[in-house]
């Protein structure tokens, strides 16, 4: 069955993935710290407080397909997809940044997990989705 995409919500969620590109640069590449930011007269200050809640809910609101039948094979499929998608290659990047920035890997994985809390919060998020809809459903 085709569907029409709404232009505007794909050109939303681009617009926050640039804007989560931006901060990552602006915190890891010139290491300016939140605390420094909150001081700055920035874009980048405007737009955190934004970014990703809406990234996270236009997630959500495309994620849900009306014609989509989620029994157990279309789950596994679903979150395998997921899992390659997000999961491996925040691994990979996160290894690569922190060999290039020398090392310290068990360091980084603290309270930010550099950076790269929100694909596995993503990922997450998407468990929790099915799990609640087989809950919910009985499928």
């Amino acid at each position: 069955m085709f569907t029409k995409r709404l232009e505007y919500i794909d050109a939303l969620r681009g617009f926050t993935m640039i804007l989560v590109v931006l901060a990552h640069i602006i915190n890891f590449g010139y290491h300016i710290t939140d605390s420094t930011m909150e001081e700055m007269e920035t874009f980048n200050n405007l737009f955190v407080r934004f970014r990703m809640p809406l990234f996270f809910f236009i997630s959500g609101f495309v994620l849900y397909k009306s014609d989509r039948i989620w029994d157990k094979a279309t789950r596994r499929t679903f979150l395998k997809k997921k899992f390659m998608v997000q999961i491996i290659p925040t691994f990979v990047f996160f290894f690569l940044f922190c060999f290039l920035h020398g090392g310290e890997y068990v360091d980084r994985l603290g309270e930010m997990k550099a950076g790269y809390w929100f694909t596995i919060a993503l990922f997450e998020f998407f468990v929790l989705y099915v799990i609640s809809y087989k809950l919910t459903t009985g499928g």
